[in-house]
């Protein structure tokens, strides 16, 4: 009975110390970063943590805080400007009139040490943890579009800081931390069914 009881102890303090070190993983993994290049000089980076599986890069971009106008179409959603930088919603390629140079918001992301143009746009570009995604306004095509500078995913989510922004579902959900809930509840219960076995113990005849 004592190798019993001194099992469940041990049990219970290996769950408790699972379900802590896991929680606070969840709570570290899932970033991505996002590089903002406003086409003046100013670069705009954030840390964003996301919550969310499937979440696209439009996405990542509307949960920024940045103020954003966009233009939605059967298409998809076109990015006319990125804080006041750009066009206007109801005319989302001002400056790409006339036939001349076109100056335009182009969406990028970051693989193998290199930005990368994406054809599919921000609306289909699916992000995942480590991910750094980039806008740039400026002149260009999909050949010759100006990339973001090459910012490292490191530099934009220290892992000694906090994250900037949460991505959140666009549907509301319940505010109840269910997971923090449930791994709170596995706990109590294997310390409560330890403190039960234990009075169980003492109360037994030596």
């Amino acid at each position: 009975m004592v190798r019993l009881l001194r099992f469940s102890l041990v049990f219970s303090f290996t769950i408790a110390v699972f379900l802590a070190l896991t929680t606070g993983m969840a709570s570290a993994q899932g970033e991505v970063g996002l590089v903002i290049a406003l086409g003046n000089g100013q670069i705009e980076t954030q840390c964003i943590a996301v919550t969310e599986p499937g979440t696209t890069g439009y996405e990542l971009l509307e949960q920024s805080g940045l103020d954003i106008a966009v233009d939605a179409q059967g298409m998809g959603v076109a990015v006319c400007s990125i804080e006041g930088v750009g066009c206007p919603a109801n005319d989302c390629f001002c400056a790409c009139k006339g036939g001349g140079e076109c100056n335009y918001w182009s969406y990028w992301t970051h693989e193998n040490d290199a930005w990368r143009y994406s054809p599919n746009g921000a609306g289909r570009e699916q992000v995942v943890a480590g991910d750094v995604q980039g806008w740039s306004w400026g002149p260009g095509a999909v050949n010759s579009a100006e990339a973001p500078p090459a910012i490292s995913f490191d530099a934009i989510c220290p892992a000694d800081t906090a994250q900037a922004v949460t991505v959140t579902p666009t549907m509301p959900k319940s505010t109840v931390d269910w997971k923090s809930f449930a791994s709170f509840a596995v706990i109590m219960a294997v310390v409560g069914g330890s403190w039960l076995l234990l009075t169980y113990v003492r109360r037994q005849p030596t």
